[in-house]
């Protein structure tokens, strides 16, 4: 089986990059609920340990989504990239200079 083309692999990684950075808002979502959560229990011994739990795991899931913004901006040029290269290539195959 041949290798996996340039651009298949730049198509990859922007797919799985889209697929994390919608996996960390699905997160957000539920840590939110969970805060809600404890925050309405009452009479837990241990409530206040785990709401403070709870918005630092929240906070630190929205620290990752400007960086995760980045990869797929910088995933998105490379695959520009290769889909120019790869217009250039076949266009040389064929023999038509306007591809």
């Amino acid at each position: 089986m041949a290798p996996p083309s340039k651009l298949a692999i730049a198509t990859g990684v922007v797919l799985r990059l889209v697929k994390e950075e919608a996996s960390y808002h699905k997160e957000i979502v539920q840590q939110e609920a969970r805060i809600k959560k404890s925050e309405a229990s009452e009479g837990e011994e241990n409530a206040e340990y785990i709401l403070r739990q709870e918005r630092q795991a929240l906070e630190e899931t929205k620290k990752v989504l400007p960086g995760m913004k980045t990869k797929i901006e910088q995933a998105l040029e490379r695959l520009e990239e290769e889909l120019v290269s790869d217009r250039h290539l076949i266009g040389a195959k064929i023999g038509r200079a306007d591809w």
